[in-house]
């Protein structure tokens, strides 16, 4: 059965013929100095991220569906995706051209420990940002990228890896330190709003946790458990205890969640090339390929089949 690619590091051959890379942790490329021009439309198959992933936009622009959502990322502007996302390219520009870096996530809480950044990649659903760059951004950001790109380059030395990740997390503090910050409130505002905040931390920091443990499991188990009584087994929860928690933090329900989960697998699986409905329905666990058409056809108004053929 042909599957969505998997974009691991670890799983891609070793002889490639594009980018540079640093072993298994870190992989760059970009088309820059090609001379290749890119057709208007340009279909991609669905890529499944098991990486950070970015791409900042140097010329044109380019078209893509991201975990269910369509959106164009435009010169000056960088697409920045977190572990577990699905995306698939629509179209692009003819004067398309960018630069990106993958990394894989070992590698990035590495760099997170060392410069004390902190993140919290919890789920994949909203796990991807589009941000403007502003022209000294910009200009930093193509800098370093370019020396990292020497580095990938040159022969291996004896503290190669180390100098690579100390470029890119000078990448990330410059990029972190050009980020527009509101203005700082009056000092009786900031006081108010910070005893405001430790209030509804108080109120919603356990329920939140609920919530964000609730999607990583689901972002673990989703392709084969389609049931909130599974999620809150593990959690050792009730399920009605968990539903409500899930809506009240995030304003959808636990199984709202859990079909668009199921859906952006299908999407992908229908889109990954060569493979059937009846497997796609297998693969996710259905009873029947009928009861996955009617999930399918519920959610997107498109049978599985007419949307292999759109």
């Amino acid at each position: 059965m042909s599957q969505t690619f998997i974009l691991n590091l670890a799983k891609l051959p070793s002889n490639l013929d594009f980018g540079y890379r640093l072993g298994d942790q870190c992989l760059i490329y970009d088309n820059l100095e090609d001379s290749v021009v890119f057709p208007a439309e340009h279909g991609l198959f669905p890529v499944k991220c098991e990486t950070f992933f970015s791409l900042t936009v140097v010329a044109g622009s380019v078209h893509l569906e991201v975990n269910m959502h369509e959106l164009t990322v435009q010169e000056g502007q960088t697409l920045q995706l977190m572990p577990g996302s699905i995306f698939l390219g629509i179209s692009v520009t003819p004067d398309f051209k960018f630069y990106a870096i993958v990394v894989d996530p070992r590698f990035f809480e590495q760099m997170r420990q060392h410069i004390g950044l902190q993140v919290n990649p919890t789920h994949r659903y909203y796990a991807y940002h589009v941000h403007n760059g502003v022209p000294d951004m910009l200009w930093r950001s193509r800098q370093m990228y370019t020396l990292i790109k020497s580095e990938m380059k040159a022969p291996d030395y004896r503290y190669k890896h180390d100098v690579i990740q100390r470029y890119c997390e000078i990448w990330i503090l410059k990029i972190l330190s050009t980020v527009q910050r509101p203005q700082p409130l009056p000092e009786r505002a900031q006081a108010a709003a910070q005893h405001s905040a430790q209030d509804a931390y108080r109120f919603m920091g356990r329920k939140a946790q609920i919530f964000h443990d609730f999607i990583a499991l689901l972002a673990e188990h989703c392709v084969t458990e389609h049931n909130m009584a599974f999620y809150a087994r593990q959690m050792s929860l009730t399920p009605k205890y968990l539903s409500n928690t899930v809506k009240e933090v995030s304003g959808k329900s636990g199984l709202r969640w859990i079909d668009e989960y199921v859906l952006l697998e299908a999407k992908a699986l229908l889109r990954s090339g060569n493979i059937t409905v009846k497997e796609v329905s297998q693969h996710l666990n259905y009873p029947s390929q009928s009861m996955f058409g009617r999930f399918f056809k519920k959610m997107t108004g498109y049978s599985p089949h007419e949307y292999q053929l759109l």
